[in-house]
């Protein structure tokens, strides 16, 4: 998600392009270059840098995993280069807030006179006043300037930046952007327990199975058939929780409201022993 690519090194292969792998190692992807041919059609070697260390590696020895990329085929793009602008302002909003509060919570200020003061003097103003009325410390404190100063505030103040309403809608974008709603982070968003149920199971859907479904292609195609064995493959379990309330309303329409369910079959799943009578389901003339 950072930088749009991952890279896993196939230990024992570095003398037989055929053998199979004995070991898996991530590599760190801000320390990976794909070096590409001059055509640029395909990878020619990968370059991994470990301090002053520089060791190349054949395409055959590494799994390159990758987002999609509208500039590059080979590269791929991570969703935070997509959005780093609004990264960039989320961060300078960061700092000018912090600035502020540095600054004896208030806005930057000006000292006019209609005296003509030499630059010495104003360097030595501007220099006297910051280190003795700026920082958190120094709030408060009452200024003195020299006769036919005065001191102004500038024309704007933190309220009129707005900036909760621009952090809020910095976060909603990023988090758009990365696919996670406001409640999976611990954001509350006025939902209730079933509106947050539906929420978290949009998110196992359109978020986390979809890169799940990714990664397995990816190994099933590139990765499990270095070992020969066409009958193996990854697979995983769907991450989605069960629409029950859905379930059961299917199986009221199509059963016609009759109980599907046995009493010792609903206590099995409970993990409770059957009874005696409790395997007949009632009100269904086919379990009579």
């Amino acid at each position: 998600d950072l930088v749009g690519n991952a890279y896993w090194l196939l230990v024992g292969r570095e003398l037989d392009p055929k053998a199979k792998p004995t070991q898996l190692i991530p590599l760190i992807p801000s320390r990976m270059t794909v070096i590409k041919n001059e055509t640029e059609f395909f990878v020619e070697k990968y370059r991994y840098t470990i301090g002053q260390r520089i060791i190349e590696y054949r395409p055959d020895q590494i799994l390159h995993f990758e987002t999609g990329n509208e500039d590059d085929a080979l590269i791929g793009k991570g969703v935070l280069e997509g959005i780093i602008d609004w990264v960039e302002v989320e961060n300078l909003a960061s700092i000018f807030n912090r600035a502020f509060f540095d600054n004896a919570a208030r806005p930057d200020g000006f000292i006019e006179t209609d005296e003509l003061v030499p630059k010495e003097m104003l360097e030595y103003l501007q220099t006297t006043f910051s280190e003795k009325y700026t920082g958190a410390k120094n709030a408060h404190k009452v200024a003195v300037l020299p006769g036919g100063m005065k001191f102004n505030k500038a024309g704007f103040s933190q309220k009129d930046m707005d900036f909760v309403n621009l952090d809020d809608r910095s976060r909603d974008k990023i988090l758009a952007a990365f696919g996670v709603p406001k409640s999976i982070v611990g954001i509350p968003d006025g939902s209730n327990r079933a509106s947050s149920e539906e929420i978290n199971r949009a998110y196992m859907q359109h978020t986390v199975k979809p890169r799940m479904i990714q990664i397995v292609d990816y190994l099933n195609t590139f990765y499990l058939p270095l070992f020969g064995d066409e009958t193996v493959f990854f697979d995983f379990e769907d991450p989605t929780p069960e629409n029950r309330e859905l379930e059961i309303e299917e199986r009221k329409a199509a059963l016609g409201g009759q109980p599907w369910q046995s009493v010792n079959e609903v206590r099995q799943e409970d993990g409770l022993p059957p009874i005696e009578g409790g395997d007949a389901v009632f009100g269904n003339p086919l379990f009579l």
